[in-house]
Order: C-alpha cells, then sequence, then structure tokens
C-alpha cells in the first residue's frame, strides 16, 4: 500500500473528483519514505492546468507500504490500479502532520490514515478511515465503512444507508448514527464516550459508552435505545421513546412525551420526564417490588432503583407488589399472584394471569379487564370483592368504582356505592344494585338492570338490528335516564342537552323527519331512526322489559 507523509504545516484536501487540492510545502516529486530510491514516479500535469498533477502506481514496483509526497503544486489526483509488490489493488494513502483536512473522498476507494486534528468524509463506497492521533471528524458516508478515531476526542460520523463499524479509541469520543446496523467499539477506560442516535439503536452488551442519547434534531420522533451491560446515561427526546438500560447501573431520562423506561439489572435511577410515562419491570426474572409514593424499588430488577415521575407500572411474570402514588397510575401485574395497590388518585389496576389482589384506593378507580389476552368473560362481584379472570385466577378487589370487562360475555355487578360498569363486547350482564349507577353494555345484546338509585343507561355504540339489541330490566321515569351519544347516533340533537321534545315519537314509528327516538310501548320496544321519513330503517336498540312509559325527558344527548 502507498502512503503520503507530509511535515508539519502540511494541509491536504480531497474534492469531490477524488483530487487533493491545497498541497504545500516540501518537495515535488513523490518517493518511497523507507527506502529513497526504490521506488520513483513524478507528478504528472493533468489537462492543461499546469497546477494541477496526477499521479499513477499501475505497474509500478512496489517494495515498501511507504511512498511520500510533498510539493509546491496545487492539486494530486491520484489513481488507484494494480500494483507489484503488494498484495493490495488499491492505493492507501497515511498522512502525517500539523494540520490536515480531507473533505469529500469519492470514485475512489483510499483508505486514508491521518495524524493531527483531522475532518475526514468518506466516498459513496466502503471506506476505511482512520484518525490516529489528534482530535478527527470522521465522516463514513455511502458504503460500510470502517472509521477508526484511535488517540484524542473523536467524532465519527456513520451513514444513513450501511452498516458502518465505528472504532472510537483513547479520548472522549462522539459516534453518530443514523442507521441501525452500525456496531460502535469503545475499550475499557477509552475515555467518556457518547452515542447519538437518530434511529432506534441497541449498544452491543459489552460497548463502554457511558451515554446513549437521541439527536438534538430528532424532535418528536419516536427512537427506541437500549443501552449495554455496563453503566450507561440514556437520554430520550420529546417523543415516545421506548428506553432500556440492561445490565449496569444505569441512568435513564425519558425527556417529553410518553415514554417506557426499563432500567434491567443493576441499581438504576429512573426519571419518565414530562408525559405519561410507563416504568416496566417485564424482563425481570424474578418478582419486583415497587413503589411509587416512596420512589424507590425493592426486588428482583427493581431493587436499588431510585424512581421518579412514572405514572404507570407494569409488573413481571412473577409475583409482584406495586404501590402508586398521589397521582393517577396505571398498574399492571402480568403473570403472578400479585399485590396492586392504586393509593390515592384515580387509578387503573389490570391484574391479569394469577390469583391476584387489587385495592384501588382513594379517588375513582378502574378494575380493567379489558386488555388481558384470555378468551372468556370475567364475574367480578364489587359487594362480595371478587372476581373471576379470564384465565380462570380468583382475584380479590375492593375500593373500586368503575368496572371494564372483556369483548366476551361477562357478569358485572355493582355495589352499594355509585360504580360504573362497562360490559364491553359480548353478550353482558350489568347489574348496578344500589346507588346511581352508570351501566354501558357496549357492543352485542346486553342485559342490563340499575337497582335502587338514581341509574343512567348508556348507548355509545353503533346501533345493529341483529348483534346489538340491549334488554333494560327495570328502567324507572322520572329517577333513571338514558344518555344517547352523538357520535354514533347521528342527528340525535345537541351535544350535553336533553333531547329535544320533537325528536321523540310514541308509536311504531316515526312520524316526521325531526323523529329520531321511537317508542313502541306496546311491546316495549326503543328503536333508533336516523332521518325519520322511512328512506333508511329504523333500527331497534333495545326493549323495555317493564315497558314504562317514556317520554322525551328520559333521553339525554352527550
Amino acid at each position: 500500500m502507498a502512503r503520503i507523509t507530509a511535515s508539519p504545516g502540511f494541509r491536504l484536501r480531497m474534492d469531490a473528483n477524488g483530487d487533493i487540492p491545497e498541497l504545500d510545502s516540501g518537495w515535488s516529486r513523490l518517493s518511497a519514505a523507507s527506502a529513497p530510491g526504490v521506488f520513483t514516479a513524478p507528478l504528472v500535469r493533468s489537462g492543461d492546468d499546469f497546477t494541477t498533477y496526477s499521479v499513477s502506481l499501475e505497474g509500478e514496483l512496489l517494495t515498501t507500504a511507504d511512498v511520500r509526497v510533498s510539493g509546491v503544486i496545487n492539486a494530486l489526483s491520484l489513481t488507484a490500479a494494480p500494483t507489484y509488490g503488494t498484495s493490495q489493488q488499491d492505493v492507501q494513502l497515511e498522512v502525517t502532520g500539523a494540520e490536515i483536512e480531507v473533505s469529500r473522498i469519492s470514485r475512489i476507494q483510499f483508505g486514508l490514515f491521518l495524524a493531527g486534528d483531522d475532518s475526514i468524509t468518506g466516498s459513496s463506497r466502503s471506506d476505511v478511515i482512520r484518525g490516529r492521533a489528534g482530535n478527527d471528524v470522521l465522516h463514513g458516508r455511502g458504503g460500510s465503512d470502517l472509521l477508526f478515531g484511535d488517540d484524542g476526542n473523536d467524532t465519527l460520523v456513520g451513514g444513513a444507508k450501511d452498516a458502518d463499524r465505528l472504532y472510537g479509541g483513547a479520548g472522549g469520543d462522539i459516534f453518530s448514527v443514523a442507521d441501525a446496523r452500525h456496531v460502535v467499539f469503545e475499550a475499557t477506560g477509552g475515555g467518556h464516550d457518547t452515542v447519538i442516535a437518530s434511529v432506534d439503536y441497541v449498544l452491543t452488551a459489552t460497548a463502554e459508552i457511558e451515554v446513549l442519547q437521541t439527536g438534538s434534531d430528532t424532535g418528536t420522533k419516536a427512537i427506541d435505545l437500549t443501552g449495554s451491560n455496563t453503566a450507561n446515561a440514556i437520554l430520550g427526546n420529546a417523543g415516545a421513546n421506548i428506553l432500556s438500560g440492561r445490565g449496569g447501573d444505569d441512568t435513564i431520562l425519558g425527556g417529553n412525551g410518553n415514554d417506557t423506561v426499563m432500567g434491567g439489572r443493576g441499581a438504576d435511577q429512573l426519571s419518565g420526564g414530562a408525559g405519561r410515562d410507563q416504568l416496566s419491570y417485564a424482563q425481570s426474572s424474578t418478582a419486583v417490588i415497587v413503589n411509587l409514593g416512596m420512589q424507590e424499588g425493592f426486588a428482583g430488577d427493581a431493587v436499588g432503583d431510585l424512581l421518579v415521575d412514572f405514572e404507570n407500572v407494569v409488573g413481571s411474570r412473577h409475583s409482584d407488589q406495586i404501590t402508586g402514588d398521589h397521582l393517577g397510575n396505571g398498574l399492571v401485574g402480568a403473570g403472578g399472584n400479585d399485590l396492586l395497590d392504586g393509593a390515592d388518585g384515580n387509578d387503573t389496576l389490570i391484574g391479569s394471569q394469577g390469583n391476584d389482589s387489587l385495592v384501588g384506593g382513594s379517588g375513582f378507580d378502574r378494575l380493567d379487564y379489558s386488555q388481558d389476552t384470555s378468551t372468556r368473560g370475567v364475574r367480578v362481584d364489587l359487594t362480595l370483592g371478587t372476581a373471576r379472570d379470564g384465565f380462570g385466577g380468583h382475584d380479590s378487589v375492593s375500593t373500586f368504582e368503575d368496572v371494564r370487562g372483556t369483548r366476551f360475555n361477562d357478569i358485572l355487578a355493582g355495589s352499594a356505592l355509585d360504580e360504573t360498569l362497562h360490559g364491553e363486547a359480548g353478550n353482558d350482564r350489568l347489574q348496578g344494585r344500589d346507588g346511581s349507577d352508570k351501566l354501558l353494555g357496549g357492543a352485542g345484546h346486553d342485559t342490563l338492570t340499575g337497582g335502587a338509585g338514581q341509574d343512567v343507561f348508556v348507548f355509545n355504540t353503533a346501533p345493529a338490528r341483529r348483534t346489538n339489541v340491549d334488554k333494560i330490566v327495570d328502567f324507572k321515569p322520572g329517577e333513571d335516564i338514558f344518555h344517547l351519544e352523538n357520535a354514533v347516533l347521528r342527528n340525535i340533537g345537541w351535544v350535553s342537552r336533553p333531547l329535544r321534545d320533537d325528536a321523540f315519537h310514541l308509536g311504531k314509528s316515526a312520524e316526521d323527519a325531526f323523529n329520531r327516538i321511537i317508542y313502541d310501548k306496546a311491546t316495549g320496544s326503543l328503536y333508533y331512526d336516523s332521518d325519520g321519513t322511512g328512506a333508511a330503517p329504523q333500527i331497534k336498540i333495545a326493549v323495555l322489559m317493564n315497558k314504562e312509559a317514556l317520554d322525551y325527558a328520559s333521553f339525554y344527548v352527550i
């Protein structure tokens, strides 16, 4: 391989054509550096420009890899071609000097080895660029490049569409990653190093990288980052990031956005930042104990963790203990026999598989089975404080004001308090019992019983005569009320107002174009009519089993 050696003060620039302009000081010929006289080649003028020269090594005998060039010329073009005496087909340059600048190498396949404070941009092909000593800036551009920062505080910038390998070396290096296939190498004790990623990026397990962060120009782009098994500081941006520390005592800052943070093994310092953030221990090999109120973790992967600004927590597949704080928390037990306590605030608890103990705490709390992956419905009784989930588990439940079922056939029963019951999909049975309850059957043929108190029966799913007709067991006019959602029962009336009197009609079908709700008292059938003209058929939405008398005052538009 050929080497170019420069004396102090040497300045080199390579342009988009593969030319090197601005070559100052020293000799004006190319010769062997280690064995002068063995190889000599003149600088040949290119075209009509007397200040531009080119060198071709084609057919030359090289008995050494060292070739030195210097001269008072303005440009030098180097041609890669087969040579004798070496196994290399391409010319490789090594430049040493006090000040070196090389930019936009293209249409050639040179390996560039420089010493000093260098700025180098590779070609669209696969380049090998080595900074050696000094604080270098190396750009790979296109191709699968090898960039070596070596000594000094270097900046290594990989290309956007290729698998580059970036080697930092000694010093505090910065790696700019624009492709998930880039691999960053940094040895132990190699300085305080930073990886800046504009794409989802995973460090190698052994990478000695102190900081892994999103780029300052990534804005709200969702970028997911995974650290190594050493101690990393991992920083998100304003997007919804998934940040994982893996091993080591990590510091993870979610930034703005609704982030998911996984500290992994080690005593981690974790902050969700702004937004509604989730702390996940789903990968923990043993049960975790997490207390958001105390801002600490005590077992499993959570042991030694300090926790700030998290609203949601996901446990492991083991028997976890998770306690919320004064905010509205979302607590998920995942597998195992978990103990979830929402504490203060309006919380949502999801036990998932296992025989769980679920405590809503103070505030308006929700017991949620709608996220379960089971294939059966649930049975919940807030009076007894029991629940059978879709996996066959038996949960203990207390202090919940809201229950959400599954997409299967559920049985949900309230207590003497005021509760909201959501059947979701499926043919559900909802029983409010005492208290002023709100019953939302959802899609399916549901059976709704308000019980004592002033109850609300909500219709908020698209009407379908074959699949979505509810039975109302005990509607009490003047005490109970129907809520009709304007988004699905179109043109029903003004939102947040009682139904207009002309929108209600007592009879078998609409009487005029203003009618929307039709009630046939003889059969107890309740219909929705989208136009009141008969152009579109009216659709049955419910049957009142007690066939009570209704008027427009029994309805409210939401």
